[in-house]
């Protein structure tokens, strides 16, 4: 499953560089809340890296990483791959929500509490161009896992910068 999802990020961005008006790239801080027993009681914060290529303005495709370390305090770390495919309203110095379909893997160090596996979600966030080809924004993610079935609610803040 996890060679199919590489094989897709590759194709998608090759399809998507072909066209590309601008790419961007943002660092990300964000919360992850799990629907585990196991996990309710603390959520765990991570960082992260992406990068955009808008199309047309209004699609744009994104790859991106995260990482948690020491989850619940339980020792359990987690790095997540993802591809988001995304539907924005872009205009300059506004805010531009966006929609999101988001596709990745889960790579878990212990997997008697969370077991490596693939994911699927949606999403919902909204950007503010600041000056400079800097902007920031923040969005929210549901995805559920395919293997365990769990569900995890994402919170992610972030600035980038728009490469033109």
């Amino acid at each position: 499953m996890t060679k199919i999802i590489y094989i897709f990020i590759i194709l998608s961005i090759t399809t998507f560089l072909q066209a590309t008006i601008s790419t961007e790239v943002a660092l990300t801080i964000g919360h992850n809340k799990f629907d585990d027993p196991e996990f309710l009681k603390k959520s765990q914060n991570f960082y992260g890296i992406r990068a955009t290529v808008l199309k047309n303005n209004i699609y744009g495709l994104e790859v991106g990483y995260e990482k948690a370390k020491d989850v619940n305090c339980q020792n359990l770390h987690f790095k997540r791959t993802y591809i988001n495919t995304l539907i924005i309203t872009n205009q300059p110095h506004q805010f531009n929500p966006y929609a999101m379909l988001t596709m990745g893997y889960e790579k878990s160090n212990i997997h008697r509490f969370k077991p490596s596996q693939a994911f699927m979600g949606v999403g919902l966030g909204i950007k503010k161009s600041l000056p400079q080809n800097f902007n920031t924004f923040i969005e929210s993610r549901i995805i559920k896992k395919l293997k365990s079935h769990d569900t995890d609610i994402i919170t992610t803040l972030g600035i980038g910068y728009v490469l033109k």
